[in-house]
């Protein structure tokens, strides 16, 4: 679904916050208290965006390793030695000789039930006066490398094993809608309503949250409209305000699909040097009241000039629901 359907949602939601799940399977992040499976624009990739405008609350939730290639975040970690990689390592206890200053395992200083140094050779009477503990290394019972820490490896069933530097770091976060964007929210269901009347009214058949085809993948848009008998076709974005992201992205979306791009604003959604350069990168903006009404609008914008005949990348279509 669209980013403004997806408000309209959490904002009509049960639950305060909209949980997250990891899908250890396809290593993805899914939200089960939404609707739609998150086809085009990724459903955490459109909440981190709202989020960022401050439209939505988040909080951090978890943290998952995963596997860099499938993805699954069911990994064992493997504590290996770091010159042979086998798993058959033991911590032993380090002292100091306090006379001469070898360090080595305790076990190194037993020799018939007695304690000698093995590097000066000298007799200790006791290790716990003698000598300082130094606290654990690391032992390998397979080639004898000793060292302060092992290597970590993690294990996937699936793909084999990998360092924790090539593993894929995943967070998870959870979302909430800030009611205090409740007002702002009515105003751009109300801003698409209009855009939907107006367009029906010239004769459109008119579809929200259509995902359509382009150069960087599938996405959806808010409105998408169809004239067959004159074969012309309309892409339509809903925003607060009109601004340089929003041009690029709806023109992106216009050049790969070869519709016609129109941005639908609140009246105070429009801003002159905005609407310019909107204008001249062929995009039609339109102004709507609180009535829902049309009261603004630029030259309606021609099909992108790459692109002949009516647009075909338009999919997974739902038929508009007249419902905010």
């Amino acid at each position: 679904m669209g980013r403004l359907s997806l408000l309209n949602q959490l904002a009509a939601g049960s639950t305060e916050w909209l949980e997250p799940a990891f899908d250890s399977t396809t290593g993805t992040v899914r939200y089960p208290g939404v609707e739609g499976d998150g086809a085009g624009e990724s459903l955490p990739t459109a909440l981190e965006a709202l989020a960022t405008r401050g439209v939505l609350d988040e909080e951090f939730d978890e943290r998952v390793v995963a596997c860099p290639d499938c993805g699954s975040g069911g990994l064992d970690v493997r504590p290996s030695c770091p010159n042979c990689e086998s798993r058959n390592t033991t911590a032993v206890a380090v002292v100091e000789h306090v006379v001469c200053g070898c360090v080595r395992p305790r076990a190194e200083f037993e020799a018939d039930g007695e304690f000698v140094c093995p590097k000066c050779e000298s007799e200790i009477d006791s290790l716990d006066e003698g000598c300082e503990r130094m606290g654990t290394m690391q032992c390998c019972r397979d080639c004898g490398e000793r060292s302060d820490a092992l290597t970590h490896r993690l294990d996937c069933a699936t793909c084999g094993s990998c360092t924790p530097e090539e593993a894929n770091d995943v967070r998870l976060y959870r979302y909430r809608f800030d009611d205090d964007r409740r007002d702002w929210l009515e105003t751009l269901l109300g801003v698409r309503e209009g855009l939907t009347d107006a367009l029906e009214a010239r004769g459109y058949d008119v579809r929200r949250d259509v995902a359509v085809d382009g150069d960087a993948g599938q996405r959806y848009i808010d409105c998408y409209a169809s004239d067959t008998t004159f074969g012309v076709e309309i892409v339509a974005a809903v925003h607060d305000a009109v601004d340089v992201q929003a041009i690029e992205e709806l023109r992106a979306v216009a050049d790969a699909t070869g519709a016609r791009p129109v941005i639908a604003t609140p009246v105070t959604g429009r801003n002159g040097a905005a609407v310019a350069l909107a204008e001249a990168k062929g995009i039609t903006v339109m102004a709507i009241d609180e009535s829902g009404a049309v009261v603004g609008q630029s030259p309606v914008a021609a099909p992108a000039s790459s692109v002949s005949g009516p647009a075909t990348a338009a999919t997974g279509a739902s038929t508009a629901s007249r419902s905010r």
